[in-house]
């Protein structure tokens, strides 16, 4: 005979639990009233989206890639400024601040702006310009890396 051992079981099982709740709990205060029934596998594109992570002395700010829908970013920015009224801070005292990115399709934005500005080796390339020339990731070094929410 053979004993199972499903301790690692049990364990997950209280781990996926645990973030079932924290989800719900996060729909139920910050998510629009349209929510209110909503289950994971509409929440999930919310909790999947990239962005960046932004540390400053005082704050950390999350600025989220935009969806492509408009009824979706909507929603979105109704969840930001939810979020944000509610202050609330990270356990070393830094407040955590929620936005949704400027700049919605990269590719694009970089595609309008290498039809504006001149450059050497791509003068009349239709290739977009990298992210560093067109501006993106501005202030990129010490406190700005791309991240991803789902990761």
């Amino acid at each position: 005979m053979y004993e199972l051992d499903n301790s690692k079981d049990q364990v997950m099982t209280v781990f996926k639990v645990a973030l079932v709740n924290l989800v719900m709990w996060t729909r139920d205060h910050y998510f629009p009233a349209s929510y209110k029934h909503a289950t994971w596998k509409r929440l999930a594109p919310f909790f999947h989206l990239p962005g960046l992570v932004k540390q400053e002395q005082d704050t950390v700010e999350i600025l989220l890639r935009p969806f492509n829908d408009k009824q979706y970013n909507q929603d979105l920015e109704v969840l930001c400024e939810r979020v944000n009224a509610a202050f609330l801070q990270l356990p070393d005292g830094r407040r955590l601040h929620f936005a949704i990115n400027a700049v919605g399709r990269p590719i694009l934005a970089a595609r309008q702006a290498s039809h504006s500005i001149a450059h050497p080796k791509r003068d009349r390339s239709p290739l977009p310009l990298s992210f560093q020339e067109v501006g993106l990731y501005a202030g990129t070094g010490s406190g700005v890396r791309p991240y991803s929410l789902s990761s």
